[in-house]
């Protein structure tokens, strides 16, 4: 059974944007298409796609689909959409390149991608989410206690980078910390940027960790869109300035775009709202909130360096295989925590059983909560 991507794809392959103008069908294939590995595929050295675009019908042949699907988390369903991408007349004429790929501990943990799609109207600049890397992860971490993380300066510099090399408006679009990044390129940039920016899209990002940003005065250029179940997107997110739309997954599951529901009354071009989160959800948010402000940056910091210590004592690089060492070697790494700091263990044990403590409490209780109050917070 194919996605409700693909089924977008196979309705309008054969449409241009001036018979179908760009739609969240359109923005739910970027962030997909963010996935792709173009950094290893021949072409990028060929033909300097750090620096250039080229035609994305470039990309057409079932080897280009297996390169560019590779080192993903689920290289069938991304070669499936590719297949259908490359048959697509919809997207032949746009160009994409102008890739930046920076991955390291130079300057702390970075995981960073962004490529653009050149288009008629548009130039698209798309950022990619949190790979399976270990870094990737622990660098989303570092989000709960660093106002900045490596990755904000790139997609700062990567927006500046694009936004002079032609004057056509700029659409943005990301999904996990994609969105995340897209939400502070635009609002860390000066307002000549920001009037170059036609739109951002935050596909189930996470939000700030501070106020210092107020993203409610540009509605009218930022778009968040979160599952009604969410989890990412719904981490550091003190607004409720969100679209929710229905996923046909719950919590985890629900965060993979693949899964995103279309309007059967648009005709699959947009996406399936919903009225509300799911109680889960509100209760999830509600719960990181009250638990989030009852400690410091820094026991947030000593948490995500106890984790993420953890998680390398072994030499794995990625979370699947970590999960599969994990799984083989449960005494191994149990071994190593016990040998780990106490003060920081037993504070790690607190605020793990505090925070479950916490949601449960609301969750059983989710009916007390006034709902003008949590809307005052941004909680509902």
């Amino acid at each position: 059974m194919g996605s409700e991507v693909d089924k977008f794809l196979s309705i309008y392959k054969n449409k241009t944007f001036d018979e179908v103008p760009f739609c969240e069908g359109d923005i739910v294939v970027a962030g997909y298409l963010s996935y792709c590995n173009f950094f290893e595929h021949p072409k990028f050295h060929k033909f300097d796609l750090e620096n250039n675009a080229i035609p994305f019908d470039s990309f057409h042949t079932k080897a280009d689909a297996q390169i560019l699907s590779s080192k993903n988390l689920n290289p069938k369903e991304i070669k499936k959409f590719l297949n259908l991408l490359f048959l697509s007349k919809r997207y032949r004429h746009f160009k994409v390149g102008y890739m930046k790929n920076v991955f390291g501990h130079e300057d702390g943990a970075t995981q960073f991608f962004a490529l653009t799609v050149i288009a008629k109207k548009y130039n698209i600049i798309i950022f990619r989410g949190t790979d399976p890397t270990i870094t990737g992860w622990k660098e989303d971490l570092d989000l709960t206690f660093k106002k900045n993380i490596p990755s904000h300066g790139l997609a700062k510099k990567y927006v500046y980078k694009i936004a002079s090399i032609s004057d056509k408006p700029l659409i943005i679009v990301g999904h996990s910390k994609g969105g995340h990044l897209a939400y502070y390129a635009f609002l860390a940039s000066s307002n000549t940027i920001k009037s170059k920016i036609y739109r951002v899209y935050n596909l189930d990002g996470p939000g700030f960790n501070d106020n210092r940003f107020r993203p409610e005065d540009y509605k009218d250029k930022l778009i968040k869109i979160v599952p009604s179940s969410s989890i990412f997107g719904l981490l550091l997110e003190y607004t409720n300035n969100y679209e929710i739309i229905k996923s046909s997954k719950k919590n985890v599951d629900a965060h993979d775009l693949l899964t995103w529901e279309f309007s059967k009354s648009s005709r699959y071009k947009d996406l399936r709202r919903m009225p509300s989160l799911s109680k889960y959800s509100l209760a999830l948010k509600i719960a990181i909130f009250e638990w989030y402000n009852k400690y410091s940056k820094s026991d947030f910091k000593n948490l995500t360096e106890f984790i993420y210590q953890v998680a390398i004592s072994n030499k794995q690089v990625t979370v699947l295989n970590l999960k599969l060492d994990v799984i083989k070697k449960r005494k191994i790494y149990l071994d190593k925590i016990a040998k780990y700091n106490k003060a920081k263990k037993d504070k790690l044990k607190l605020m793990s059983r505090d925070f479950v403590k916490i949601y449960f409490s609301i969750l059983f209780h989710i009916k007390d909560y006034d709902l003008e109050t949590l809307r005052l917070k941004g909680l509902n």
